[in-house]
């Protein structure tokens, strides 16, 4: 909403908003910030710590701590408010450094990058030019060594083929980016992109530079059938000055439709991702990159309504789905927002009716860059009306915040799986004894997806209350290497969870145990979930729960011993575990079962 010495208004009406599950707790927050077409960055800067809520335990995703730090510098500086901004300025060097540092442990010594360093087989392609991209734009702001820099782009160099394409000998990680038919086309634009960000590293390899502007000339002629594949591609032949760029950017606007000003592309596979607010993250994507052209094409002002969607997909810590379109849609955003970089003097209201005023926020240069929030009281019906006085613009987000209980459709095994779930999940708690259980998780990919495997992939498995995983993750992850069938890359045990890398999930089923330990004596334990999801398309995702048959009934008394006043002993030694319970012989087996379906 916006104000020019005069004042706006717009209302928020109607009940609750209810989630489709049973609610149980609501809470509402109003944050505001300068908004498009002037500061889209605000929510963002506020979240830099925050901005994906996801694991980031491996070499592309630990980028998240870097690349949006240097987006945030880069704005600053085009909008000249270093100095008015210093305390932002600093949280995000600093930010930057450590993210820096933690990436150069996933460098392998023939000077590529890959997800998890020298414990892969080989670097990747497509992340050396990721990181390479990122620590170029990162210079003007911090030392980044140049023996780093020279020794990723050497390895892109000698991947390319006689045709001109780069390839990936590394394992898929972004199936979206990598795969398919348009996949060297997409891969090829990723790493143009990376080298042309510098002018003497261009000139160094302007053999490969060369060439790889001939091999995207030519696919673009004769015709790439991949919208997000086009995408990559204008904004590499954007970066390039070729004269093939607006051809191909109006080929791609051309293949969408307009939705309220703003350019939409038809995906093939939407029916099996699950229901969000927020598009795919390919969609995000690929409006990023869009953006990008534009504004490199010098057609910003065709970009205005596309920057304001966009602003309007952020989640409430700032960031997007993942981390590949937080980093893309966060740097077009910082680019966009510094070329209408304006002073601004804002009052919002916010009203429930006509004299009673819930929250004021007041926007002005000093703190034009802040994102004020404060937290309201939900009532039925919800009623509120949103008033801006002053000069200026300013983002007005309502954020909805419940607790759900997990629905029972979700528990153990679905054949069919959810209309929208991409995965065939399964789990099972298998009680050994009293201190000790296995948390059996059989997966495949589902045949209507439209993929043959996934790139990377996460399990997240939230722990029954007590348990905690019984065998270092170090000695899970070994023992991957003597099953071929899962891929496993890394275990992580965050409070309450245990999170599994996984290389790929396809539509061969995979099975694998988790031993659990009783770590904290619990009485009545409640189900817990285990969530499977494509990392770099999280809507594509199952969730099932599961419980102990046994331990949900079972008393806090349970645990008192032989103790005469205990009755709970008696009940445990009257009712032991059933039928399901797995006898303690196989126990060495069952450290990480992984077996093929």
């Amino acid at each position: 909403m916006c104000g020019k010495e005069m004042q706006n208004e717009i209302k928020v009406k109607g009940s609750t908003l209810e989630p489709e599950s049973v609610s149980f707790s609501f809470s509402f927050s109003f944050s505001f910030a300068r908004a498009p077409p002037g500061d889209l960055l605000g929510p963002s800067i506020s979240g830099l710590d925050s901005l994906v809520q996801m694991p980031h335990g491996c070499g592309e995703q630990n980028m998240i701590n870097f690349a949006p730090n240097v987006y945030v510098l880069q704005y600053l500086e085009a909008s000249r408010q270093q100095g008015a901004q210093q305390e932002t300025v600093e949280r995000a060097t600093e930010f930057m450094m450590a993210g820096y540092e933690r990436q150069l442990s996933y460098q392998r010594a023939d000077g590529s990058f890959s997800a998890f360093g020298e414990h892969d087989a080989v670097g990747s392609t497509w992340l050396s030019a990721f990181v390479l991209r990122c620590f170029l734009q990162a210079r003007p702001f911090m030392a980044v060594d140049h023996g780093v820099l020279h020794a990723a782009a050497y390895f892109l160099s000698v991947q390319q083929g006689a045709d001109g394409r780069f390839e990936e000998l590394g394992r898929v990680i972004h199936s979206e980016l990598q795969g398919g038919l348009d996949g060297p086309t997409s891969l090829t634009a990723y790493v143009l992109a990376a080298l042309l960000q510098d002018d003497d590293l261009q000139a160094q390899f302007s053999g490969q530079v060369t060439s790889a502007l001939i091999f995207l000339d030519t696919r673009l002629a004769l015709g790439v059938s991949s919208n997000y594949s086009l995408g990559l591609l204008t904004y590499a032949l954007a970066l390039a000055g070729s004269s093939s760029a607006n051809d191909a950017l109006d080929e791609l606007i051309g293949r969408a439709y307009i939705d309220g000003g703003v350019p939409m592309w038809l995906w093939a596979d939407s029916d099996s991702l699950s229901p969000s607010w927020q598009p795919r993250s390919a969609e995000l994507e690929l409006a990023s990159y869009v953006l990008l052209s534009l504004q490199r094409l010098g057609r910003a002002a065709d970009g205005v309504q596309l920057a304001r969607w966009l602003s309007r997909q952020r989640n409430h810590g700032g960031g997007f789905g993942s981390t590949q379109d937080t980093v893309v849609a966060l740097q077009a955003l910082a680019a966009f927002a510094a070329l209408t970089a304006a002073h601004h003097d804002v009052t919002v209201k916010v009203n429930s009716d006509a004299v009673a005023t819930v929250a004021t926020f007041y926007i002005h240069h000093g703190n034009q860059l802040l994102q004020q929030s404060q937290q309201i009281e939900a009532e039925e019906p919800l009623d509120l009306t949103v008033t801006a006085e002053g000069h200026g613009l300013a983002l007005v987000q309502l954020n909805v915040f419940y607790n759900v209980r997990g629905e029972e459709q979700a528990r153990g095994r679905s054949h069919g799986a959810g209309h929208h779930e991409a995965f065939h999940l399964y789990a099972e708690l298998q009680d050994v004894d009293l201190n000790s259980a296995h948390l059996f998780i059989c997966a495949s990919l589902q045949e209507g997806v439209g993929l043959n495997a996934t790139g990377m992939a996460v399990l997240e498995a939230c722990l029954p209350s007590g348990f905690g995983l019984a065998t270092p993750p170090d000695d899970l992850t070994a023992l991957h290497h003597h099953y071929h069938q899962v891929a496993l890359k890394k275990v992580e045990t965050p409070p309450g969870k245990v999170v599994l890398y996984l290389d790929s999930v396809t539509r061969e089923e995979m099975c694998l145990v988790v031993p659990l330990v009783l770590e904290v004596k619990v009485g009545r334990v409640q189900e817990a979930s285990v969530t499977l999801y494509d990392y770099y398309e999280p809507r594509r995702r199952a969730v099932r729960t599961y419980a102990s048959l046994w331990r949900a009934d079972m008393s806090s008394s349970s645990f008192c011993g032989y103790d005469d006043e205990c009755s709970g002993s008696a009940y445990y030694s009257a009712a032991p575990p059933p039928a399901s319970w797995l006898p303690l012989e196989l126990l060495p087996l069952l450290l990480l079962h992984l077996l093929s379906g």
